[in-house]
Order: structure tokens, then sequence, then C-alpha cells
């Protein structure tokens, strides 16, 4: 393991919490058994690849000994102003990989040419306490930036979001555990393939808000406050796989909630929806073999006009820890054992399994 994947196994510790909560009930997780070696990094100021380590202290520069790509580490950085101050530094190459800064408590905002002239690909500023990101801070990196990695802040004015267009390389963006209060009406990106907008307290998405990320395949918004989707917010995204939408206050999903014309749904995760007791015919976009996650919801019911199609399509429905009450509603199911093999999780609410019970007890329904 090279340096440049040590430093991403350590920065993606951070988000362990956020990915096992997506892993749960029967889904596997590769996030346990982390194993981080120890990897030695050399300073290459001698080799006049770096600047003099004294003139961007606290921050350090690396080089990855595969390919010889530069990163900076930034840790306890005082402030706004140091950070501006170690990139103002004389720098032999402008051309960096990763920006890594973690634990950063006292740099609160980023503003436009903080970084000077120095460009990077990657920007994983994690577990700090930044709360504003200003519209140029960034745009050093324009035409280089792959990453934008900013979970685990304090941020509530993130500019960049509104202006993705310019950012021709971007393909991830992450502002899970922040305090954004709101996501622009219109983003646009014909770049971006992964969005996480998760623990924020954004409590409504607008309408329009995804149809112009064009080559988006996942979109998180868990924990966001969400009482409602409104239809065909992402009727638009021919590329869409993963949508996870968890521990939001969803109580009925609509027609056209997750639909998608063209798109490839793999998974639909609603799991810890609390209140959600409904789900319409036609909610969901069903595609062969895909996943729809009710685990830890209110269903109450398993509707065949909604969910026969799901199934038929050999879809996976996890339904697991509803207070689901089998009654005639589920007849349809009892009686098609090769619909049935695709619920996984169906418990009834006095604790009998859907999967035993016996379809001459449901000669009564309809």
């Amino acid at each position: 393991m090279h340096v440049l994947q040590l430093l991403n196994s350590l920065i993606c510790v951070s988000c362990v919490y956020c990915y096992v909560a997506s892993q749960n009930h029967g889904k596997t997780s590769n996030a346990q058994g982390l194993d981080i070696p120890h990897i030695p990094v050399k300073s290459n100021y001698e080799e006049n690849i770096c600047p003099d380590p004294d003139e961007i202290w606290p921050c350090q520069c690396v080089q990855e000994e595969s390919d010889g790509g530069l990163s900076m580490i930034c840790h306890d950085v005082q402030d706004s102003v140091e950070l501006r101050r170690v990139f103002k530094a004389d720098f032999p190459t402008t051309n960096f990989s990763h920006l890594y800064m973690f634990d950063n408590y006292g740099v609160r905002v980023l503003d436009a040419g903080i970084f000077g002239n120095v460009t990077f690909t990657h920007f994983s500023l994690t577990f700090g306490a930044l709360k504003e990101v200003h519209e140029g801070a960034l745009q050093g990196s324009t035409g280089t930036v792959v990453v934008m990695d900013f979970n685990g802040n304090r941020i509530h004015k993130f500019d960049p979001l509104s202006n993705l267009s310019i950012y021709p390389k971007l393909k991830m963006v992450d502002l899970c555990f922040n305090h954004l209060p709101s996501i622009p009406s219109v983003m646009l990106s014909d770049s971006i393939t992964h969005l996480n907008i998760s623990y924020n307290p954004i409590g409504e998405l607008p309408i329009g808000a995804f149809a112009g990320l064009t080559q988006l395949k996942y979109a998180h918004i868990w924990e966001t406050g969400l009482s409602d989707i409104k239809p065909g917010i992402f009727t638009d995204i021919d590329t869409l796989e993963y949508v996870s939408l968890e521990f939001n206050q969803l109580e009925y999903l609509p027609v056209d909630a997750v639909t998608c014309t063209n798109c490839n749904l793999t998974m639909v995760d609603l799991n810890h929806n609390y209140r959600l007791r409904e789900v319409e015919p036609g909610a969901i976009t069903i595609t062969p073999g895909m996943q729809i996650d009710l685990y830890g919801c209110n269903m109450t019911q398993v509707q065949e006009a909604t969910w026969r199609p799901v199934l038929q399509q050999q879809a996976i429905l996890w339904l697991y820890e509803n207070p689901l009450e089998c009654g005639c509603d589920i007849a349809w199911l009892v009686r098609q054992k090769e619909l049935l093999k695709h619920v996984k999780g169906a418990i009834c609410s006095d604790g009998s399994y859907i999967r035993l019970k016996d379809p001459a007890d449901y000669d009564i329904c309809p």
C-alpha cells in the first residue's frame, strides 16, 4: 500500500458510520477489519520538488512513491490566515494530487484565493470546524479537481454547489455531516457521479435540484429531515443507479417519487423512515434484480398493486422490522411462493413469518 492509499484509508475511517448505516440487515459491509499499516513518507525539499518545510509548517508536502505525485497534509492549522500564508510559500511545482486537512478546528472559512496558485485533484478537508466555503476558494483547481470531500465539518455555506459546471472533471461531492440548511434549486454538472448531502438539516429537495446532474449515479440523502418527496425529482437522470433516503421523516411515497426514464436503478434505500406507511404503485422505477429497502419503516400492509410488479421483476424487497398486519392484503403473496422468495424479513406483527403461512388460511380472501 503506497502513501496515498494509506491516507485514503485514514480519511475513509471518518465515513465508516455512514457506510455501515447503509449496509445493515443482511447486506455485506466491507468496512470491517480495516488494517492500516505504517507507511513512511519522506520530505522532498532536497530534491527541489516540495517547498521549504519551514515555510509551509504545519502542513507537509509528501510524494507518492509509486508515481511521484505530490500531496499536502495539513493538521492543526491555527486559522485561515495561517493557511493562506502556507500557500504563499515558494512552490517548485504547483500541480498537486491531494490536499488532506483533518482535525483543523481553527480554520472556519475558505475564501477566494486561499490556496494561491496551487492546484489539486482531490480536496479532503474532513472533521474540522469549517463553516463557509466561498465562491473562488476552489476555483484555482477548476480544471483539475475530481473529488470534493468536506464531510464532518460545520458547513452552512458551500458556494461551489451553485456553480458546479465550472469543474469539468469533478466526480464526487461529499458534504455528509454538515449544517447545510438547503441546497440550490438547480445544480448543473455533466461530470458528477456521486453526491452525498446526508446528515444536513435540509428539510426539502427543490423539484429541479438534480435535473442538471446529467451523469449522477449515486445520490445519498440520509437523515436530512425530509417529510416528502416531490414527484419527478429524479425523472431526468438516465444514469441513476442508487438512491439512499434512510432515516428521514417520509410518510408516503407518491407516484414518480423515485423514477427515472431510462435509468438502471439497483437500490432505493428507505430504511428507518419510521413514519413511512404507504408506497403508491409507480412510486419507484423497477429494474430486474434491484433492491428496495424498507427496513424499520411503518408499513402495515403489502399492497398487491404496488409490490406485485416489483417482485415480478425479481427485485428484492426488504421488510424487516415493519408492523405488518398480515390480513387479506398478503393473500396474493402467500399464494405465490415464487414471488415470496424475493421478500426478505417479512414478519407479521405477531411474530409469525409470511413465508410459513398456509395459503388455505387465506381462502376467505378475494
